[in-house]
C-alpha cells in the first residue's frame, strides 16, 4: 500500500488532517510524523519510490518531542537554536529533493505561514513542493492531493 507521510508536529492537526485525508484517500496508508528526527529516520527506510506517494509537510517542526530519550541533533541544527524549528520543514523537503529514491515525489509545504514568507525558500526547492496555505482548509488539501498523486 502506498503511503502519504502527515509530517505535523501539533496533535490536534495531525489528527484534523489525518480524519480527513482518511476519507478521502482510503487506498493509502496514512503515516504521521511529528518530528524532524522521525522524519529523517522514516526517510531513510524508504527502500522503494513506490511505497511512498506524497508528503503533507508543516514548516515548523521540533527536532524531537520532550522525553527522558531526546534524540541530540546534528551541530547544523543544534546551532540554529530555536530557529531550527522555523526552517525544518525546508530541510525534510530538501532531503526528500536530494535523495535519489524521493526526489520526484511530491510535497505540500502545509503551513500557516504566509506566501511571502515561504516564496524565498520555495525558490530554492525543485518543483515537485508545492505550498497550501493551512488557512485554506482541508478541502483544499484534499484537492492538491487528488492532483498530485
Amino acid at each position: 500500500m502506498s503511503q502519504i507521510w502527515i509530517v505535523e508536529n501539533d496533535a490536534l492537526q495531525l489528527g484534523s488532517i489525518r480524519s480527513k485525508l482518511v476519507l478521502a484517500f482510503p487506498s493509502f496508508e496514512l503515516i504521521p510524523v511529528r518530528t524532524e528526527h522521525d522524519f529523517m529516520q522514516r526517510l531513510a527506510s524508504v527502500a522503494d519510490a513506490n511505497e511512498l506517494s506524497l508528503v503533507v509537510l508543516d514548516i515548523f517542526l521540533p527536532w524531537s518531542l520532550p522525553g527522558p530519550n531526546v534524540a541530540t541533533p546534528p551541530e547544523d541544527i543544534a546551532r540554529e537554536g530555536f530557529r531550527a524549528f522555523e526552517r525544518a520543514g525546508y530541510r525534510c523537503a530538501r532531503l526528500l529533493a536530494d535523495n535519489n529514491l524521493t526526489r520526484r515525489i511530491p510535497v505540500v509545504l502545509y503551513t500557516q505561514l504566509e506566501r511571502p514568507l515561504v516564496v524565498p525558500h520555495l525558490a530554492r526547492l525543485p518543483e515537485s513542493v508545492h505550498y497550501l496555505r493551512k488557512e485554506a482548509g482541508h478541502g483544499e488539501l484534499i484537492d492538491a492531493i487528488y492532483r498530485l498523486t
